[in-house]
């Protein structure tokens, strides 16, 4: 079983775009988040804090299920 090299430097460039909006981009992929100041103001998308979270959730998950497939190769 060889071992793979897993790229471990990242990269990201974010840009205030006015009020609380903020355009985050690893050079592939731009993400806009937003934070309403009040409940009637539409928002560019998720806030900062829902994607840490799902960023965690991610990560989790990919975890779990590396380590479940290398459990059932066994």
């Amino acid at each position: 079983m060889g071992v793979r090299e897993i790229h471990t430097e990242l990269m990201v460039h974010a840009v205030h775009q006015g009020g609380m909006r903020v355009v985050a981009s690893n050079g592939q992929f731009d993400i806009s988040m937003d934070y309403p100041v009040d409940a009637s103001q539409s928002t560019a998308g998720p806030t900062p804090l829902t994607m840490l979270l799902a960023s965690l959730a991610a990560c989790s998950l990919n975890s779990v299920s590396l380590i479940s497939k290398k459990c059932s190769s066994r």
